[in-house]
């Protein structure tokens, strides 16, 4: 009730009316969670993703940069990927090269951001 009543207070606008400024702004905020309470789609946050970003739709976000083109895979790092994708199963040697498009960040579900080392390389030392 004590910050109710203290956000209410920082709202009065006109000092000369404080109670009637107070009740327009108590009207206002009982109208505003009236709708949420009917339509509750107007309460729910939009996508507020930056631009550019990929959802991977398991809580992770992949975030810019992004390569502009595709890069080769090492081998080392083609099997760890496969092993990760097809759960455990050994690369097979058919002589295919592994091409992907890295990006610079991913956003995981606790909400950290862990930064691939392709990108933060080649910043400087002082602006990492």
């Amino acid at each position: 009730m004590k910050w109710v009543i203290s956000d209410l207070g920082g709202k009065i606008k006109f000092p000369s009316n404080p109670f009637v400024n107070l009740s327009q702004c108590a009207v206002l905020r009982c109208q505003v969670n009236t709708l949420k309470v009917i339509l509750p789609e107007l309460d729910k946050p939009k996508n507020l993703l930056p631009r550019g970003t990929l959802d991977l739709h398991n809580g992770c976000v992949l975030l810019r940069a992004q390569e502009p083109s595709p890069s080769l895979m090492t081998d080392s790092a083609a099997v760890a990927l496969q092993s990760y994708c097809e759960g455990g199963q050994p690369l097979t040697d058919n002589g295919t090269s592994y091409q992907v498009i890295r990006w610079a960040r991913l956003c995981i579900p606790t909400g950290q951001i862990a930064r691939s080392a392709w990108k933060e390389n080649l910043k400087s030392f002082n602006n990492v």
